[in-house]
């Protein structure tokens, strides 16, 4: 029998909702029971951390006549909703916790909502407004330590250099490409400050070249205001929580003796508030007074994103049975054998670009990613000496499909073909289906992790819903939680990141990319310093200096049409990884940023999933593709606006029994989701209330996605004493060595 190539590592992560599951409820809900469910303290901090407006206003509307206004009534709905089946931390909504395999059978139960404890730290927002008015001032620079800006380029340049500096718009950092004419001073400064210097050091340098104290200060103030030099109070995206950080940094001057004061009771009250989850309601007169320091210090922030919140769950029974490893591994090898490598378009272009421009060279990264002297990345058009052609968009041409791909496309068209015809509702693949399809574990990272909702079909078997798979590393969806949950913490830096340790060859070291892209975005990008070494670009790394490496230090070559990349300080070939689960295809983030994550796993596949392709437009229903016990696909059905324009001239009990033949004619469940991209909202057709939520989401609409919810069929394997739970179990894998 063929080994695995990987295992599920003995401990995973859970992520429930705040509130149970209950259908009955759902379906029986009416308006007074939302404004009775406002009563609940918990519920209101809740929705507090997601609207405060909206809940000051709820609370007025209630006050006034115990009626909510109709706008009121669909956004706590919705929020309720969330909370009691959305499994996406959000706030308070959702939350984590750590269990592990068993070899008993058993299931997780969750503990006493009251011993949840709630992590509450202030937006990054907030933290780079404290940043900025710490780094205007210029009394106390001489306080502080200045490196040199991560992005500087001089190698392309003979008479200057460019670099990228940030300014704030409207609350959004915003990226701007920079020159300035190089001379003497600035090479003897950049040359000399690798590692960081004080203020006054930078001055005491320039003052040893004949240049007097006053316009030694002069300059480097200039260079500080245009961002050449940047502080050690820099936002950063790997660490400790940054207001800790802060105060540990101006603990002791004088000139910020009254912010330290204020930030250290700001602290306190944060301190204060994730101690336990109240039960009480009074936390808000807390939040009311982080509010009134920051008035006080002139610190401008967004009343809605004043506040960051995750919720850490209490498992009062831990373990999962054994048994789920070896289905969820089942699982997981069908998505490995329908998943094709998909070719990235940006690196194929990169690659081609390169070889012609630089054959077998080895070339300074910053250098190859200049736009004007070198190829770029990402350009948005084809580069071209004619300026007739110049500013026009010349489109990346298709690439062929692959056979593999081309087959399992033509084999679920089949499939689908055959199950319209039959009006099955779920298409079942057997081996002999399956057979077909190649297992593939050589192009896969060292760890994966995967999204697996448990259900229980009977007492005997266990439904396993298995959407995707995959990821540059095992950590990406946790490590944002490391900062508020040590369990979290522990089990990423202990077993996930010292797993992937043991795989990288000697030649190659593992790389963090710190990168902030903007201000807000660092609420999910800020987590622990989880590797020896860091790339920094745009953001600051904790890391002593020997442990970082700069873009003017990284090599890049082209070998066997593989790219890679060389530390000539630290003489070592570079992974560079990025430990997060951000977005980092956003066409707007920079181009060194989008290359270093492209790189991760640029031979192989980043993912495993099951996906009907450009076929599912064609089709208004697509059924659950399934094997034996585990589910690849839920069924979904695609609509246009046509299918429901005749249902917003209804009212009353002739829009219910409208609703009902449309779900009967499209054999519609009675508790359904609907989903646009990674946003999921639960609707209950059994409810006015929800029918009406329903069609005012879809109004401005022209096509929409409706999942089935399989709560509705199936029961969670997660329970509480107070009832039910909807759950997401997150499983690491890690490739045996």
């Amino acid at each position: 029998m063929k080994k695995n190539k990987y295992h599920l590592l003995d401990k995973f992560v859970l992520r429930t909702p705040l509130l149970r599951y209950n259908s009955v409820f759902f379906a029986a809900l009416k308006e007074e029971d939302l404004v009775s469910l406002l009563e609940d303290e918990i519920i209101k901090e809740s929705i507090y951390f997601a609207s405060s407006d909206l809940l000051n206003e709820a609370n007025k509307q209630i006050e006034l006549n115990r009626k909510l206004s109709k706008e009121s009534l669909f956004a706590i709905l919705k929020y309720f909703s969330r909370m009691s089946t959305r499994c996406t931390p959000f706030g308070l909504f959702a939350g984590t916790s750590v269990g592990n395999f068993g070899s008993e059978e058993s299931t997780p139960k969750l503990g006493k909502l009251k011993n949840y404890k709630k992590h509450v730290q202030l937006d990054m927002n907030v933290i780079f407004s404290i940043f900025q008015l710490i780094n205007q001032n210029k009394k106390i620079r001489k306080y502080f330590t200045y490196y040199t800006n991560t992005t500087i380029n001089s190698g392309a340049y003979q008479d200057g250099l460019t670099y990228i500096e940030y300014i704030y718009r409207k609350g959004r950092r915003n990226h701007m490409l920079n020159s300035v004419t190089n001379s003497f001073f600035l090479d003897l400064i950049f040359t000399k400050n690798e590692g960081g210097l004080k203020f006054n050091e930078l001055v005491k340098l320039l003052v040893s070249q004949d240049i007097e104290k006053k316009e030694a200060c002069k300059y480097i103030n200039d260079l500080i205001d245009s961002q050449l030099l940047v502080s050690e109070l820099e936002p950063y995206t790997t660490g400790n929580e940054p207001l800790k950080f802060i105060l540990e940094k101006i603990n002791g001057i004088i000139e910020l003796k009254d912010l330290y004061q204020s930030l250290s009771e700001i602290n306190s009250i944060l301190e204060d508030l994730n101690s336990t989850f109240s039960d009480k309601f009074c936390n808000v007169k807390h939040y009311l007074r982080v509010q009134e320091i920051l008035n006080g210090l002139h610190i401008a922030f967004d009343k809605k994103n004043l506040f960051q919140a995750n919720l850490n769950t209490i498992l009062e029974q831990r373990a999962l049975c054994s048994k789920a490893q070896k289905e969820v591994f089942k699982g997981i090898e069908v998505l490995n054998r329908l998943t094709v490598k998909q070719s990235n378009a940006n690196l194929q272009t990169f690659k081609k670009e390169f070889y012609d421009r630089y054959q077998d060279q080895e070339v300074v990264l910053s250098e190859v990613l200049d736009i004007d002297k070198g190829i770029g990345y990402c350009n948005t058009s084809t580069k071209t000496d004619s300026p007739l052609l110049e500013g026009l968009y010349f489109p990346v041409i298709s690439q062929k499909r692959p056979v593999k791909s081309q087959y399992v496309h033509d084999f679920f068209l089949n499939k689908l073909s055959e199950a319209s015809y039959c009006n099955y509702k779920v298409i079942n693949l057997s081996d002999k289906d399956l057979e077909n399809f190649e297992l593939n574990w050589e192009d896969l990272p060292p760890t994966m992790s995967s999204l697996v909702e448990i259900y229980a079909k009977d007492d005997s078997q266990n439904i396993y819903a298995i959407t995707n798979c995959g990821g540059s590393s095992a950590a990406n969806l946790l490590a944002r939680f490391c900062n508020s949950n040590n369990e979290i913490s522990n089990f990423v830096s202990d077993e996930i990141i010292k797993a992937e340790n043991k795989l990288i060859d000697g030649n190659f070291i593992l790389a963090e990319i710190s990168h902030l892209p903007e201000s807000r975005v660092g609420n999910i990008l800020l987590r622990p310093q989880l590797r020896k070494y860091e790339i920094p670009y745009l953001a600051k790394s904790n890391l002593p200096v020997e442990n970082q490496i700069f873009i003017k230090d990284i090599w890049v070559s082209l070998r066997n049409d593989t790219i890679y990349l060389y530390s000539k300080k630290l003489k070592k070939y570079i992974i560079p990884i990025l430990t997060s689960a951000h977005n980092y295809n956003n066409p707007s983030m920079v181009s060194a940023y989008r290359f270093l994550c492209d790189i991760q796993n640029q031979s192989g596949r980043t993912s495993m999933g099951f996906s009907w392709g450009p076929v599912s437009e064609n089709f208004i229903f697509l059924p659950r593709v399934q094997y034996k016990n585990i589910i690849i696909s839920k069924a979904f059905w695609n609509f246009k606006k046509c299918h429901i324009a005749h249902l917003y001239n209804l009212e009353n009990e002739t829009l219910i029994s409208e609703i009902h033949k449309w779900r009967a004619r499209y054999h519609i469940n009675e508790e359904v989701i609907i989903k646009e991209l990674d946003n999921k909202l639960y609707i209950n057709f059994n409810n006015i209330l929800y029918i009406e939520l329903f069609l005012k989401v879809l109004k401005n609409r022209d096509s929409f996605i409706i999942e089935e919810f399989l709560y509705n069929e199936f029961k969670s394997i997660v329970k509480s004493d107070t009832g039910m739970h909807t759950n997401e179990f997150i499983f690491s894998l890690f490739k045996i060595d």
